[in-house]
């Protein structure tokens, strides 16, 4: 049954992953272990739908790729989707931060495409996901030798970073909440 969830949980029709990410959410919280397994599914889930057009820009309105309009994905990114990424988190919150933190550098190192800055606001909008949760917790995120690595990787403004308003946006966004914890 759990791996008919995760199939479902990476559907590309937001309609039908967020049941399924629901559904894995509660076996979580009870207790089922293989909630840690799921966090590619999740880091996948978290990019915004988008086409690339010929001239390398993006186009978002992508109702086609998963069935909803971008505010709808908003608001399943926002709702559904942290509620599964804190559950990573709150797993194994080593783990969840070592997958984030090499997805940013890794993505800060290459070159730039415009699929990339979509793949590196989705690495971004992980670590917010639970920069609160980690403020609550009472981690001291500032002592973290991960959101170090990330900061010095977003701090060498690769040209990945500056192509994408969403994603230079997410980064402001991370490091505010990342500062004040």
């Amino acid at each position: 049954m759990i791996e008919l969830l995760y199939k479902a949980a990476a559907h590309p029709f937001v309609n039908v992953s967020a049941l399924a990410l629901d559904a894995l959410c509660k076996a979580g919280e009870r207790g089922y272990s293989a909630v840690e397994s799921f966090l590619p599914i999740l880091q996948r889930r978290a990019i915004i739908p988008h086409y690339v057009l010929p001239k390398g820009s993006l186009s978002l309105s992508a109702y086609e790729i998963c069935g909803v309009a971008f505010h709808d994905f908003e608001v399943f990114r926002e709702s559904v989707l942290t509620k599964a990424l804190l559950l990573c988190w709150k797993t194994n919150g080593v783990d969840y931060m070592e997958s984030c933190t090499a997805a940013v550098e890794e993505f800060c190192s290459e070159r730039p495409s415009a699929e990339m800055t979509m793949q590196l606001e989705a690495a971004l909008f992980c670590i917010e996901a639970m920069a609160g949760e980690m403020q609550l917790s009472n981690v001291p995120a500032s002592n973290s030798e991960q959101l170090k690595r990330c900061s010095a990787a977003l701090g060498a403004k690769p040209q990945v970073l500056m192509s994408n308003p969403l994603t230079l946006s997410r980064m402001c966004r991370v490091l505010g909440q990342v500062r004040s914890s």
